[in-house]
């Protein structure tokens, strides 16, 4: 189990182009998809065992993907001194 972590660490962090530095970044997200995955022989994932409902995962995105922060319209003028 722990060469098949960190296999996969490698292949988000490689597949992402970032450096190794970030690797509790990837392992906190396969953390997060392995526990929205049903194991072995069993029908549901451990989340989905734990708590009797199936994951939210219209939230997951890309690993490493780019993010853009927009402001706010309403706080344009937040900064402004006069």
């Amino acid at each position: 189990s722990h060469q098949t972590l960190t296999n996969a660490i490698k292949t988000m962090l490689h597949g992402a182009g970032l450096e190794a530095k970030f690797w509790p970044y990837a392992l906190k997200y396969w953390d997060l998809i392995n526990d929205c995955v049903p194991h072995g022989n069993r029908d549901a994932s451990p989340h989905e065992i734990c708590t009797g409902r199936k994951p939210d995962v219209s939230r997951l995105r890309v690993f490493g993907g780019r993010v853009y922060v927009l402001p706010s319209k309403a706080r344009d003028g937040k900064l402004d001194i006069l």
